[in-house]
């Protein structure tokens, strides 16, 4: 994570996204807005470390998870 953060989608300025279509401009917004998510996630599992020296990562189950 520290080496290789998170980051498929490249920033696009304001001026060079306007050119583009409606339809690409909705779907990046929705892009970036997981990617930044994922983004402030990952810095703060990354803050977790530096600070105790170990990071935990929680993950709840259901049981249609186990089912597959």
């Amino acid at each position: 994570m520290m080496a290789r953060p998170y980051k498929p989608v490249d920033e696009i300025p304001e001026e060079r996204l306007a050119e583009f279509s409606q339809e690409f401009r909705d779907w990046y917004a929705t892009e970036k807005a997981i990617t930044d998510k994922i983004v402030e996630y990952e810095q703060a599992l990354i803050n977790q470390y530096l600070t105790k020296g170990y990071a935990e990562n929680e993950i709840e189950i259901t049981d249609d998870d186990e089912e597959n």
